[in-house]
């Protein structure tokens, strides 16, 4: 029956892929339904990527016959923020066609069509923008680097206030490859952040659905909720280690791994079911932070969030693995400096 059940999967990306004007979203689709039902087949996972192999030869085809939009050239100097830096590429891997990004605090992050959210863009008027930067800095020869159709082949967003690792396609094969490792929910992603109070420091897994909020005419854009009908959510707590602020406030270091990628997950989940809002969280955090009497936005001027590295395997042959690492940045470090160690707490797992 597994075995029927497999075959007639794989008619079905065949299928999709010979039907559809699209092919490569309707079976990212395909593949994200069945990994979160539990219903992913490595057989099915590898028709997948072949299909979507041919799709990205014709990408890099029509890419190569058209010109860019004279509205994205790649002429000119990125912009700099004086305050928290500029991008880099903080680890290159060409055989894969991607990079590992250092996004600066400060800084948008657009993609679409992605398994975060139905329309997962941070732009803000005026605001310094990742894609801007890859055209300009990345743009030179890379057609992607121009597409917004497949986000100027960013592959995962991270918040304007999150600094971190982010995953760039610099082609159209390792943009799909690597969207596919995305929607069957296989890429790992680290962060460590500081939140209000003493965690504890045990390793455990949150899991708590979460839902969109309509944004209110005076409130915020988007926010979210755990609630019962949301999206599935789980959150690795890997360690905790505490600390007191200069006000004598609670403070916690935590590592974080995500198990699915939604906005706002860690900071949604620490504040609603730990009780642990992110320090410098205005959304989530600010009652707590009144709570604390403590500003925390006086030592603390952004939501204390890093993504520090991720994961993910195109392959299973040599040289098929994609990991990099990402440091904190000297802003989050020198944050921590301002704090001294409480009598409680221990990183556990490593």
């Amino acid at each position: 029956e597994a075995s029927c059940a497999v075959s007639r999967q794989l008619r079905a990306v065949r299928a999709v892929e010979e039907d559809s004007a699209h092919p490569e979203v309707s079976i990212m689709a395909l593949i994200q339904a069945l990994a979160t039902h539990g219903r992913l087949d490595d057989r099915l996972l590898a028709a997948a990527g072949v299909a979507l192999e041919a799709c990205a030869i014709t990408l890099e085809r029509a890419g190569h016959s058209r010109e860019a939009p004279a509205c994205l050239g790649v002429a000119g100097s990125s912009p700099v923020d004086r305050a928290h830096g500029t991008p880099a590429v903080s680890a290159d891997f060409p055989r894969l066609g991607l990079s590992v990004l250092y996004k600066p605090p400060g800084w948008t992050v657009s993609v679409v069509n992605t398994d975060e959210a139905s329309a997962s863009s941070t732009s803000l008027s005026g605001s310094l923008a990742m894609q801007d930067w890859i055209r300009r800095q990345l743009g030179g020869g890379r057609h992607i680097a121009l597409d917004p159709a497949v986000s100027f082949g960013l592959l995962h967003r991270l918040d304007r206030e999150t600094s971190g690792a982010l995953l760039w396609a610099g082609t159209y094969a390792g943009y799909f490859a690597a969207r596919l490792q995305f929607v069957a929910q296989r890429v790992r992603k680290a962060y460590t952040c500081l939140c209000h109070g003493w965690a504890a420091p045990i390793p455990r897994l949150l899991f708590a659905p979460l839902l969109e909020l309509a944004p209110d005419k005076d409130g915020p854009a988007r926010s979210l909720i755990v609630e019962h009908g949301g999206r599935p959510s789980c959150t690795q707590v890997c360690s905790a280690l505490h600390f007191v602020s200069l006000e004598g406030g609670k403070v916690s270091l935590v590592r974080i791994m995500l198990h699915s990628g939604r906005q706002h997950q860690i900071r949604v989940h620490l504040a609603a079911l730990e009780g642990h809002p992110l320090i410098g969280d205005l959304l989530y955090g600010k009652q707590a932070a009144q709570e604390a009497g403590s500003p925390a936005a006086a030592w603390c001027p952004r939501t204390s969030l890093h993504a520090g590295g991720l994961g993910l395997r195109i392959h299973a042959g040599p040289g098929g693995l994609c990991e990099a690492e990402v440091p904190l940045p000297p802003d989050f470090l020198h944050v921590i400096s301002q704090l001294r160690r409480g009598d409680v707490g221990a990183v556990l797992g490593g």
